[in-house]
C-alpha cells in the first residue's frame, strides 16, 4: 500500500492562464489534455520520466475570435489505430468549459490538424420524435427541430475497432446518438440512455 517512489516535474502548464481540464484521453504510453482555451498537451508516459510535448492548438485564430471551445463532461475520445483525435466543441464566452457540444472536430494527430466536422443533432428533438413515434426525417422532425432548444451533448466515445463509431450522449435528457466515426453520418438513436450519465466507456 505504499508508493515506490515519488517524483515532481516542472510544470507544463499556467492554471492561472489556460487551465487544463482532468478529462484526458489515452493513445498508448500518450495522455491527451485538452486546456479551457483549446490547447492540446500530451504526456507521454513511457518512460521513467514524463515527457511533455509541445502543446498544439485546436483552433485557429479565426475560430478562436469566433469563440469555439470545447466543452461537456467527456468532451474528447481518441481512435489509436487511425491517430485521430475527436473533440467536442461548442461557441461560448470563457469558463463554458462544461457546456454541451453542438459538433465534433476531428483532428490528425501527425499532421495536428483539423481533418472533419461532424455536426450532431439535437438530442432533445430525437427523444420528443421518438416518443411519438415519428422519423428521422419528414415534417415532424423539421418542425420539432425548429421549435426545440437545443441543450447540446455531453459526452464523446469512439469505439476502437476498423469500422469505430462516435457515440454522443446528453446530459438533459440523456439521448444517445450513434455516428459513423469515419463519415459522420448518424447510423441511429437510443432515447433514453439512462437517468443520469457520467462516463462513457467501451471495451
Amino acid at each position: 500500500g505504499r508508493a515506490p517512489a515519488l517524483a515532481r516535474t516542472e510544470p507544463f502548464f499556467d492554471p492561472s492562464v489556460d487551465p487544463l481540464t482532468e478529462k484526458a484521453v489515452r493513445r498508448g504510453d500518450e495522455w491527451l489534455f485538452a486546456s479551457f482555451e483549446g490547447k492540446v498537451h500530451a504526456v507521454d508516459v513511457s518512460g521513467p520520466e514524463l515527457r511533455f510535448a509541445e502543446p498544439w492548438s485546436l483552433f485557429d485564430d479565426a475560430e478562436r475570435a469566433a469563440s469555439w471551445r470545447v466543452g461537456g463532461n467527456q468532451h474528447l475520445a481518441v481512435h489509436a489505430a487511425s491517430g485521430r483525435l475527436y473533440a467536442l466543441v461548442h461557441q461560448g464566452p470563457p469558463d463554458t468549459h462544461k457546456d454541451g457540444g453542438r459538433e465534433v472536430w476531428v483532428y490528425d494527430l501527425a499532421q495536428k490538424k483539423r481533418v472533419q466536422r461532424i455536426e450532431l443533432a439535437n438530442p432533445l428533438e430525437a427523444l420528443v420524435r421518438q416518443q411519438m413515434g415519428a422519423p428521422r426525417a419528414g415534417a415532424v422532425a423539421w418542425l420539432l427541430g425548429a421549435l426545440l432548444p437545443n441543450p447540446g451533448l455531453g459526452m464523446i466515445l469512439v469505439t476502437q475497432d476498423e469500422a469505430p463509431v462516435l457515440v454522443a450522449v446528453g446530459e438533459g435528457p440523456a439521448t444517445a446518438l450513434v455516428h459513423d466515426a469515419r463519415t459522420g453520418a448518424l447510423l441511429g438513436e437510443v432515447s433514453e440512455a439512462g437517468i443520469a450519465a457520467s462516463l462513457l466507456f467501451a471495451p
